[in-house]
């Protein structure tokens, strides 16, 4: 898993503060960062996706712009079986 954010938003912390929570190990990706944020760009148009929302959660490839815990749950839950 892969989690494009940034420190100052608070649906961001709430991401991963829930994946903290299920032990679900995920790699942090600041989109202040130009790397980071180009990075994110690019798998967002390859998605057919806009870009300039977060947090997004990259699930094995599935894209997932905003946050919901239950949403993410969902995906991630799927991927792991």
């Amino acid at each position: 898993v892969f989690l494009y954010g940034a420190h100052w938003c608070r649906h961001c912390e709430d991401a991963e503060s829930h994946m903290k929570t299920r032990s679900i190990g995920y790699t942090y990706r600041d989109v202040d960062q130009a790397d980071a944020s180009q990075e994110l760009a690019i798998k967002l148009r390859a998605a057919g996706q806009k870009d300039g929302a977060i947090p997004v959660e990259d699930v094995d490839g599935d894209l997932l712009v905003g946050w919901s815990a239950q949403r993410f749950d969902q995906v991630y839950d799927a991927k792991v079986r």
